[in-house]
C-alpha cells in the first residue's frame, strides 16, 4: 500500500477538531464531559458527593504542595469568578486609595482564620454590578445592614448629629 494515507478521525462532538481516541468517535475531553454529564442526570446527590470529595481532595493535596501559590490561585478565581476584576485591577485600586477603606479612611481591622489581616472588600451596587471601592468589613457590614438605602444612611446621621448623647438622661 505504497502512497496511501492513515486518516484519523476527529471528535464527532461540534467545534471540536482533536483526534478521537480509542473506542468510538470522541476525544478524550468529550467522553469525560458527557460521562460527568450521563452521572448528573442519572445520580445528581451521589455525583455532587463524589465531586465535592474529590476537589476537598486535590485542594488539600494542592495546600499542602504549596500554600502560596494556592492561596494566590483561589484569590484570582474569587475575584474573578465573583467580582469580573483580576488582582493587578484590585491591587491597583488599593493603591489609589492608599491601602485605605474609602469610608471610613483606615486600614482593614478584621483578621482570617490565620490571623493575618484579611483585604478590603470589592464595594459594588448590586442593582448594577458596578464595582464602588474597596471596604474594611465593617464598612461593608453596614452598607449591606441598611442595604445600601442612601435615605435610611442621612435618617442615621441625622439622628446621631441630633441625640449624640443619651437622648433620656443620665443612665
Amino acid at each position: 500500500m505504497a502512497g496511501s494515507t492513515i486518516r484519523m478521525r476527529t471528535c464527532s462532538t461540534d467545534d471540536c477538531d482533536k483526534p478521537a481516541q480509542r473506542r468510538g468517535y470522541l476525544c478524550d475531553s468529550c467522553r469525560g464531559r458527557k460521562y460527568r454529564a450521563n452521572q448528573l442526570a442519572t445520580d445528581p446527590e451521589g455525583f455532587r458527593a463524589r465531586n465535592a470529595a474529590k476537589t476537598a481532595r486535590l485542594n488539600a493535596a494542592r495546600k499542602a504542595e504549596d500554600p502560596a501559590a494556592y492561596n494566590a490561585a483561589v484569590r484570582r478565581w474569587n475575584l474573578k469568578k465573583v467580582h469580573g476584576i483580576t488582582p493587578d485591577e484590585y491591587d491597583e485600586q488599593s493603591h489609589a486609595q492608599g491601602g485605605l477603606c474609602a469610608i471610613c479612611k483606615r486600614p482593614e481591622s478584621a483578621v482570617d482564620n490565620s490571623g493575618n489581616p484579611r483585604r478590603l472588600s470589592v464595594d459594588h451596587d448590586h442593582a448594577t454590578g458596578e464595582k464602588r471601592g474597596l471596604l474594611c468589613a465593617n464598612c461593608n457590614h453596614v452598607l449591606g445592614k441598611v442595604g445600601d438605602d442612601v435615605t435610611l444612611l442621612a435618617n442615621a446621621i441625622a439622628y446621631l448629629n441630633e441625640r449624640g448623647v443619651w437622648a433620656w438622661g443620665p443612665r
